[in-house]
């Protein structure tokens, strides 16, 4: 039935899908920036070496919000996108649709945002997005196709100073592969972000909609974060969206102390947001 909803939804006819990987961003002359700003091992030192100086994150206190925001395609999603993002340092999005409304409100928040494009519904951008109050160093991203129905899955990966430090906080928001028979492009996709964010020597966050609705599929993603060194968020009231029985969105995080972390049941998304807050351990990362 999954499946079935999937390829419905993706033989849509207002939704299409070009070979064409737009980074979209509202602070940056993006003729500077080629269509396909690919991550890759080897180009991330260059790529994120030439951070403005001019804004950073206190070390003291962050905030993160993740959420699978369903394209914004539910009442009442603008009210608790503008509440919850209003209060939110980071904002990782999963399912961004850059439609009129959706970009008024992140004008209005007055957010520096970066979006990767999975496909366009009604003519406008689909994907991740990351957005936060402090200007981000260069992205890059990434791209998988679920293997049943080939409409794409995003990755987006940035970096943010800290004020007083000399390394950087890393970023990644990921929407993994949903319908799969097996696991091995799933397996795939989170091994190539693996391969691009392992040799940050800072602090980092991973966080995005995993969809690890099986133990197998929690299985790989706990691997890597285990090779990473992250640890999860855990929440005492938890309110994530779980299939059979398993959450599917995660935050995990290194180098940073968690100080409180809650989940909120919304009817704007058929996903639940998170909302984690952080500061940055030592002296010196």
């Amino acid at each position: 039935m999954l499946v079935f909803s999937a390829i419905n939804v993706a033989g849509c006819a207002s939704v299409s899908i070009s070979d064409e990987r737009r980074l979209v961003s509202n602070h940056r002359d993006m003729s500077d920036f080629s269509a396909t700003r690919q991550c890759s091992p080897g180009a991330r030192t260059e790529m994120f070496e030439n951070i403005a100086a001019t804004e950073a994150l206190d070390p003291d206190e962050f905030s993160l919000l993740n959420w699978n925001i369903l394209k914004g395609s539910r009442q009442d999603w603008r009210d608790d996108f503008q509440r919850l993002a209003s209060v939110s340092d980071i904002v990782a999005i999963q399912e961004a649709h850059l439609h009129e409304e959706f970009h008024a409100e992140l004008e209005e928040n007055d957010l520096h945002w970066d979006l990767t494009n999975a496909f366009y519904l009604g003519g406008a951008e689909t994907g991740v997005l990351i957005a936060s109050n402090v200007k981000p160093g260069v992205p890059c991203t990434l791209h998988a196709n679920e293997p049943l129905i080939m409409t794409p899955k995003t990755a987006l990966v940035t970096e943010y100073q800290i004020q007083g430090r000399d390394s950087t906080l890393l970023v990644a928001n990921i929407h993994m592969i949903n319908f799969s028979f097996s696991t091995h492009e799933y397996r795939q996709q989170i091994s190539r972000l693996m391969e691009v964010v392992q040799h940050h020597n800072g602090p980092m966050i991973v966080t995005g909609d995993f969809n690890t609705w099986s133990k197998k599929r929690m299985a790989i993603v706990d691997n890597v974060a285990s090779q990473l060194e992250l640890s999860a968020v855990s929440y005492d009231n938890d309110h994530r969206l779980t299939v059979f029985g398993n959450p599917v969105d995660h935050v995990y995080f290194r180098g940073l102390e968690m100080l409180h972390a809650k989940t909120e049941s919304v009817d704007s998304s058929d996903h639940n947001p998170m909302m984690v807050t952080f500061r940055f351990t030592g002296s010196q990362l």
